[in-house]
């Protein structure tokens, strides 16, 4: 269909209103296309607002967790996976809103690996998206996570690094 002289057909319009849209739409992301800043663990910035967020006293929940390989039985059939600490799914671990979590992971995966504590409204820095919100820890390295336990709830963790994602699977309590 084609309009009269001087207007729009409808596929143009269509084609113009999407790009102004999608021009839009990335002005508004512009700060997403540059190199991205990352926060660091120890960033003035989120040290005061964890200080602000600690209470006096808070009990600190230490735990260790070790990502590797490992051989679980499926019924019978002998499955080869990555694992924290050789389970599937992980251990529990068992917080109070207002605890401090400490959680040391020593990757010991032939590939780098991160942890992302699903669903926890957590620091930045220690949410573990990979080359976002920290790097990722290299095979036979650690990473401690530590951060205020913001709310009460069953939430779960797991790592969050390509096809590691469907790999393990870890549910906290």
């Amino acid at each position: 269909m084609t309009g009269l002289p001087g207007q729009l057909s409808r596929r143009r319009f269509l084609t113009v209103g999407g790009g102004v849209v999608t021009a839009a739409a990335l002005s508004g992301c512009g700060s997403l296309l540059g190199s991205p800043t990352q926060i660091g663990p120890r960033s003035p910035l989120v040290d005061e607002a964890e200080r602000v967020r600690r209470t006096a006293g808070a009990r600190v929940v230490e735990v260790n967790l070790a990502a590797s390989p490992t051989t679980v039985d499926l019924g019978g059939v002998q499955a080869q996976t990555w694992a924290y600490d050789g389970q599937l799914p992980g251990r529990e671990i068992r917080v109070a809103r207002g605890d401090v979590l400490r959680a040391n992971l020593s990757n010991g995966l032939p590939r780098p690996t991160t942890i992302h504590w699903h669903g926890i409204a957590l620091r930045n820095d220690m949410d573990g998206v990979p080359d976002v919100t920290q790097r990722p820890i290299g095979p036979q390295d650690a990473f401690t996570y530590e951060f205020t336990v913001p709310d009460s709830g069953t939430y779960w963790f797991h790592p969050h690094v390509g096809m590691q994602l469907d790999r393990a699977r870890s549910t906290p309590h």
